[in-house]
């Protein structure tokens, strides 16, 4: 990341903070803030907002922006520590309504404080031609009349992809061209290898591994999955909807922020593989209310979760705390 914003122009300083917490990292970002006319300090992620929170003021920038990102709770030390630290922020940025209502639950911090600035995207990257998705079907080694459904995203517990594996056998039974395209890697892959193979799926499960092409992957797919337990504001949903793919996800987190009409896509409860599987079947059993969720998404990401909206937000909040 570091890089693709240098090459932008614009200056980026690391603070090799390749630890939780770092004396000497913590000493660089002071030496920093004080060095630099710094106005606003705006944090990302849970040592990050910490370290901001407590450096930042020290240091004496005149305001804090920290964020929550995420449902997701961290431990019961974890959200000891943001409770004891969230009076030094000047403004929390949620990136949904659910993660504001649970900042201010859990931290106590003033209602006033926290906003709400959803993620946003560029949808062009994913409008991508029909022939590159033909191309890495092949690439795939995916069959001519294979329904594929697709998921994005680190192999994880969060993510439930154990639950979708438990779906398949059912959906298999019922479509058996259909295939399963799993994109992402993580510490579950072994295990979820394993659990396919026992399934009696294998032949039907496709684990890419890490892979940087998910516009051409996206363009693959029949129908786009997500099985995860929690989320914040997860963007592969966005990315899918702006690939015109229909979107089956659990519904929680910021998911049911952007899902908010079976219009736009279709949920069902978390940790559920019948609920999955059931609603994969009638999706893929139906082409054209795949196509009409998959025109409805993508003009809804559009409308709602442009790139363009969430930089806008984003300058309206350091305007408010600029003198």
């Amino acid at each position: 990341v570091a890089q693709q914003i240098r090459q932008l122009g614009i200056s980026v300083t690391g603070l090799a903070m390749n630890q939780s917490w770092r004396v000497d990292a913590l000493w660089r970002l002071y030496r920093l803030l004080r060095a630099e006319p710094v106005d606003i300090l705006h944090c990302w992620m849970f040592h990050a907002d910490i370290l901001g929170r407590l450096v930042g003021r020290i240091a004496g920038v005149p305001a804090v922006i920290t964020s929550r990102r995420s449902m997701e709770v961290g431990g019961a030390r974890r959200e000891q520590i943001k409770r004891w630290t969230a009076w030094l922020d000047d403004r929390v940025v949620a990136v949904c309504e659910m993660a504001r209502t649970a900042e201010i639950s859990r931290t106590g911090v003033a209602p006033e404080k926290v906003r709400t600035i959803y993620n946003g995207i560029d949808s062009a990257p994913y409008h991508v031609p029909a022939a590159r998705g033909l191309q890495m079907r092949q690439a795939l080694t995916i069959p001519g009349d294979a329904l594929v459904v697709g998921t994005v995203g680190r192999l994880h517990p969060v993510k439930g992809h154990r639950y979708l594996l438990q779906a398949w056998p059912t959906v298999r039974q019922q479509i058996p061209q259909a295939r399963l395209l799993i994109v992402g890697d993580g510490e579950l892959r072994d295990e979820l290898q394993r659990q396919a193979h026992d399934l009696g799926i294998a032949d039907r499960v496709i684990f890419t591994g890490t892979r940087s092409d998910i516009p051409d992957l996206l363009a693959t797919m029949d129908l786009f999955v997500l099985s995860s337990l929690w989320e914040g504001m997860p963007n592969v949903v966005l990315e899918a909807m702006a690939a015109g793919v229909p979107v089956l996800a659990t519904a929680v987190g910021g998911t049911t922020e952007v899902i908010v009409d079976p219009t736009h896509g279709a949920l069902i409860p978390p940790q559920d593989p019948a609920a999955l599987a059931t609603a994969i079947i009638q999706l893929l059993t139906d082409s054209e209310e795949r196509k009409r969720i998959g025109c409805a998404g993508r003009e809804r990401v559009q409308e709602a979760f442009s790139m363009q909206r969430t930089v806008a937000a984003t300058i309206a909040l350091y305007e408010e705390l600029l003198p």
